[in-house]
């Protein structure tokens, strides 16, 4: 469940809206500060996307929380700058997010899962640090979030959250010495997702103790049957190229992978 905020396109939203006004060359484009009635409304909308996901059969829903989408925005201090109920110290830059997950659990329920993903740190000068992510990290469950997703950094390829030319294993799971920090601070299950391609560097993350679970994006997106080959012993490595060719070129246009992989390395 995620809300741009100054990153929605020209093409879909004509005045961008964010924590408190930016007019930084960081961005693509200026963003006004929210009033607080669209603040609250924002706060609304996401309990009523996860109701709808509820109704629809999804069995869980995640907040988006990282990459430098609207709940990443006013837990940084480098886009948060008010000085109300939602800004002015690193506590009360959580209370967005506190909002949020209370606006959705009152319309999913105590039982329904819900999780995050969680962007510890923003990668960018005058950013979220990680001392503070931990800190938000180990707010989580007394809000009422079942499982978090480790991440970080703002979108776009500029920024520390998409790693290109992941095929050494070396270059797998970047974001493990973040996971390794959080460990400690909740009880709650561990998902930790970065540039995981081999099925020996997931198995052994998951040995190690540190995450519960492994997320995957580009590899899915290349091959959505991976995790049943690796599964069913037919495939060791995702042929993703990690060229992150994924996204859209255009408006209307789906994901999907854009890379020349050679589809030859499947093993059958």
């Amino acid at each position: 469940i995620n809300h741009g905020g100054i990153q929605c396109s020209l093409e879909t939203v004509e005045q961008p809206l964010t924590a408190s006004d930016v007019y930084s060359k960081k961005f693509a484009r200026p963003a006004h500060a929210m009033l607080e009635e669209e603040v609250w409304e924002a706060i609304e909308a996401y309990g009523q996307a996860a109701r709808r996901a509820k109704e629809a059969g999804f069995d869980g829903v995640e907040i988006h929380g990282a990459h430098g989408y609207l709940v990443s925005q006013f837990l940084s201090p480098l886009i948060n700058r008010r000085n109300d109920r939602w800004g002015g110290n690193p506590k009360k830059r959580m209370q967005f997010l506190r909002d949020v997950v209370k606006s959705v659990r009152d319309q999913v329920g105590l039982q329904y899962p819900v999780m995050i993903k969680l962007g510890l740190m923003d990668g960018i000068e005058g950013g979220l640090r990680l001392a503070e992510g931990l800190d938000v990290l180990a707010a989580l469950p007394e809000m009422g979030i079942d499982a978090v997703e480790i991440s970080g950094g703002f979108s776009g390829e500029k920024f520390i959250n998409v790693a290109k030319g992941i095929r050494p294993a070396e270059n797998e799971a970047y974001f493990l010495f973040w996971a390794q920090q959080a460990r400690p601070k909740v009880d709650i299950p561990i998902l930790l997702v970065g540039g995981f391609r081999t099925r020996k560097m997931m198995e052994e993350t998951l040995e190690s103790g540190v995450v519960d679970f492994i997320s995957l994006s580009r590899p899915l997106i290349s091959e959505p049957d991976l995790p049943e080959r690796m599964r069913l012993g037919l495939q060791q490595q995702s042929i993703c190229l990690s060229g992150s060719l994924c996204h859209p070129l255009a408006t209307g246009q789906g994901i999907a992978c854009r890379c020349k992989v050679d589809r030859s390395l499947r093993e059958n």
